[in-house]
């Protein structure tokens, strides 16, 4: 999880969550600021972990992986 916070880090948020399984990656959910404030900055960014490799996800990718976990919302 280490290595997953710290590359949260290298985009500029303060640290992620883990949202579930997709596609067989693990996905995360980066966090702007861990201090129970909204922030509006953009799209919703996701980090996919597969095979030691990470990914950073923004745009409409982003959101079609948010609706995978978060259908009805």
């Amino acid at each position: 999880m280490n290595e997953i916070i710290q590359f949260a880090n290298k985009h500029g948020y303060e640290t992620a969550e883990f949202i579930g399984l997709y596609n067989g990656a693990k996905a995360y959910s980066a966090i702007y600021r861990d201090d129970e404030e909204i922030y509006f900055i953009g799209l919703p960014a996701i980090i996919l972990e597969k095979n030691n490799s990470i990914e950073w996800v923004q745009g409409e990718k982003s959101m079609e992986i948010l609706n995978y976990f978060y259908p009805d919302e």
